[in-house]
């Protein structure tokens, strides 16, 4: 028996196909074959059922309608059958030791090989096609060649000779020598064309931490702040850092993250971006940094912050940059909403800045729109192939 969405199909051994309404659960319709069936697949989109008799015809039922819509001779007892996906093909193997592929919109041949061991059984995905052969062990792939060159199906003549093909010994696999392999990994190029916008190979949750770090924090922030227990009056008290110090009382200050940036001299970030030159490096050590250690770099840009108005031109200079090259766009987005964050009210007060600022909003829109109208213009091909007759 064999199911669809609302009817259910049974082949039986008395000749008769039974099309029964399972919501009703009573007897719709009933066909007799002209001779006992052996085999019987279903394609459940189309609701076609294909039934197979000993003399090898393989008739084609179409369940909605109750008639048989197509007849596929063959000259041997067929042994396995299968759809195509979309359900445009069906391929029979028979015990004649050929595959025939049909065509169920013109009921023609379109294909049809023939190997030295009798094929058992078949199975069909998009890509490869399945079998499995009597004294053989183990299964056969077969690739699919309308994946990888234009292949025109046409209709078979009936004088149609099927060609002979070869299978692979499994010996001549076990014995095949493996050739060494030494040579360089080929790479793909950063930037296949200017005309792409290329995503960026670093994890998403790092670049999305980045822009929501301080969300994350208030997070993760404990309800209560932790007690320290009491000292013993013997032993004084220090600061937790790498060289501890003695506390005086009275003088003990509040120490964050971004106090320490600020009394650093000139941190490593600082030195990379004002002294190399190429901002596809820049970008690679950015990519390599720790969101919080970015995070509180790039606080730290401004002068009154500990940086310097050198620091701020010199990394919009590299957002430019970074934008022309049209290469980790998703994670520039998190670079420029965090930068912006921070230093937004500097660059509105510092007049040199804004030429910059006016070159890479352009850059930006232009990209974006760019952008946006290739996806506009994919979602409107889909929608068009999706909705129209054809």
């Amino acid at each position: 028996a064999v199911v669809s969405t609302q009817s259910t199909g049974s082949v039986g051994h008395d000749t008769q196909i039974k099309i029964w309404d399972l919501s009703a659960r009573t007897l719709c319709h009933t066909h007799t074959l002209p001779h006992p069936p052996t085999h019987c697949t279903l394609h459940r989109s189309s609701n076609l059922l294909a039934v197979s008799v000993n003399t090898g015809t393989v008739s084609l039922v179409d369940i909605d309608t109750r008639k048989i819509v197509r007849e596929f001779p063959h000259s041997d007892t067929v042994l396995d059958m299968c759809y195509s996906v979309d359900g445009k093909y069906l391929l029979v193997c028979s015990a004649d030791g050929t595959i025939r592929q049909w065509d169920l919109i013109t009921a023609k041949l379109v294909d049809c090989f023939k190997t030295h061991s009798l094929v058992t059984s078949i199975s069909l995905s998009k890509e490869n096609l399945v079998t499995t052969h009597n004294n053989e062990l183990g299964i056969c792939l077969w690739t699919n060649r309308t994946l990888y060159e234009n292949v025109e199906l046409r209709p078979l003549p009936d004088d149609y000779e099927p060609r002979t093909v070869d299978l692979v010994d499994a010996d001549c696999i076990t014995d095949m020598e493996i050739e060494d392999s030494s040579e360089e990994e080929w790479k793909s190029t950063d930037q296949i064309s200017e005309s792409l916008i290329t995503l960026s190979s670093v994890p998403k949750a790092r670049w999305t931490a980045l822009s929501k770090l301080d969300i994350i924090k208030k997070r993760n922030k404990p309800k209560a702040p932790p007690t320290a227990p009491k000292a013993a009056p013997f032993f004084l008290t220090t600061t937790k850092e790498l060289v501890p110090k003695f506390v005086v009382e009275g003088k003990e200050e509040e120490e964050t993250e971004k106090m320490k940036a600020v009394r650093s001299e000139e941190s490593e970030f600082q030195r990379v971006i004002m002294r190399t030159e190429d901002v596809g490096e820049v970008l690679k050590y950015f990519d390599s940094l720790p969101p919080s250690v970015l995070d509180i770099e790039l606080q730290s840009l401004a002068p009154l912050d500990g940086g310097s108005h050198e620091l701020v031109s010199r990394f919009v200079d590299i957002l430019v940059g970074a934008v022309k090259l049209r290469g980790n766009y998703d994670v520039l987005q998190a670079y420029i909403n965090v930068f912006l964050k921070y230093n937004r009210q500097y660059l509105i007060e510092t007049d040199s800045l804004h030429p910059q600022l006016v070159q890479l909003k352009s850059l930006h829109s232009e990209t974006w729109l760019e952008m946006q109208q290739r996806i506009q213009e994919c979602l409107c091909v889909t929608n068009f192939l999706k909705s129209a007759t054809l």
